[in-house]
């Protein structure tokens, strides 16, 4: 597997992530992973103290797929611009990167689980399947409650958050059932104070996808290191 760090590649002044699987020469399912709140493309890299992170992608690679992983705007919270920028990387995915035309796979930690799904709620021919952990999945909870400390980042996402303006499109507990016919995995920590374990069984029966328990967890790094690798890699190959 070969893995590269570049800036200005998919979107100007803003940084990505390449990996490639071994002997990979392209026509294969890319993934797209996108990251959590205050983490950037390098955590598919470990950085950002995601060093479980960067194992799952990692594996993910190894396993045969492309893998690009971006800024994506950074704080978005399934914004306008988290959708932009995933079009984005979608293009760069199956342009210079080589990864097979139609629908790609995402990938998703905590934030990056919103703007997932509000991509693929504006996008559904585009996406083969979400995988996701630790989820966001109801923005609106997440910033009435502060959760994490994560209300003013969910403010600045929006230039002042409203349920009644943004949910519709951006808040995944509100389309999730826009989204059925897209497979969705979903792994949750039982204990998780900022995205509540309830929150995920929701979502994941409104859009008829799954939702896997991995155990009572913190929100951070280590519950991505509680998924078994081996299961997730199974359901993306399953999608791709």
């Amino acid at each position: 597997m070969t893995a590269f760090y570049d800036v200005g590649l998919v979107h100007q002044g803003e940084a990505s992530v390449r990996l490639f699987p071994p002997a990979y020469t392209g026509g294969v399912r890319g993934v797209i992973f996108c990251h959590y709140n205050t983490g950037l493309a390098r955590m598919a890299l470990g950085q950002d103290g995601a060093v479980q992170t960067g194992l799952l992608c990692h594996r993910i690679a190894a396993a045969g797929f492309p893998l690009l992983s971006v800024d994506g705007g950074g704080s978005t919270w399934g914004s306008d611009t988290a959708i932009s920028r995933l079009a984005e990387a979608v293009s760069y995915l199956q342009g210079p990167m080589g990864a097979l035309d139609g629908k790609v796979l995402l990938v998703g930690v905590s934030m990056g689980n919103a703007d997932a799904m509000a991509y693929t709620r504006a996008n559904p021919s585009k996406v083969a399947g979400v995988l996701s952990v630790i989820p966001v999945c109801d923005v609106d909870d997440i910033y009435q409650s502060n959760r994490g400390g994560c209300g003013p980042a969910i403010s600045g996402a929006y230039g002042g958050w409203s349920q009644a303006t943004h949910g519709p499109a951006h808040n995944p507990i509100t389309f999730a059932s826009q989204l059925a016919g897209v497979p969705v995995r979903l792994y949750y920590s039982t204990a998780d104070a900022v995205c509540l374990p309830a929150k995920a069984v929701a979502v994941a029966g409104a859009c008829g996808g799954e939702a896997v328990g991995i155990g009572a967890l913190t929100h951070d790094d280590s519950a991505v290191g509680a998924v078994p690798a081996a299961d997730a890699v199974a359901w993306l190959k399953s999608h791709g």
